[in-house]
């Protein structure tokens, strides 16, 4: 008992004191409001996205962390909110974003401009795709693209990847019918 309270002990020092090194804490009390409705949870979302492309733009990499991880718990909290058809699409897109939050505090961190740039963009189009699987349009009326094997026509995911048939990488597809 005593000697796996020390280990146990030891394990949240060190994570501790990394944390502190970093500059920065992650403290999952420290959460805003999530509004109600699948409109409010959007709303919020874009103002983040918005501050957060400012954030990087402005070089403040330090600051990337807190607001990537907003989008991520709003994210979150479309899931239940997901029409039933939907809500495994939308777990796997909330999934992505949770990564790639993860992906922007490393890359800010690691005060790697040119990563959590290209981080970024990689979060600017899965939050296009959640738009869609929301049946939203993003500002601008502009909507998410959708992926096929070439070989295999019948596979259709509103994300990057590879087909889950034979593996090839996905390719985007134009939209079938405009609004």
């Amino acid at each position: 008992m005593g000697l796996c309270a020390a280990i146990g002990l030891m394990g949240i020092t060190a994570t501790t004191a990394f944390a502190a090194e970093e500059g920065h804490e992650h403290k999952a009390g420290e959460k805003e409001k999530i509004p109600d409705t699948v409109e409010g949870i959007f709303k919020e979302i874009h103002e983040h996205h918005m501050e957060l492309k400012e954030i990087v733009e402005k070089k403040q990499l330090a600051k990337v962390h807190e607001t990537a991880f907003e989008i991520r718990d709003l994210a979150k909290a479309l899931v239940p909110k997901a029409p039933a058809d939907k809500k495994t699409q939308v777990e796997g897109t909330v999934k992505n974003i949770s990564k790639l939050a993860d992906d922007l505090d490393a890359s800010g961190d690691a005060n790697d401009q040119a990563k959590t740039e290209a981080n970024l963009k990689k979060l600017d189009g899965v939050l296009k795709v959640l738009h869609t699987q929301f049946g939203m349009k993003m500002e601008g009326g502009e909507h998410a693209m959708q992926y096929t094997c070439p070989m295999h026509k019948d596979v259709v995911q509103d994300s990057p990847g590879n087909c889950p048939k034979c593996g090839m990488k996905l390719v985007a597809k134009q939209e079938a019918h405009k609004d």
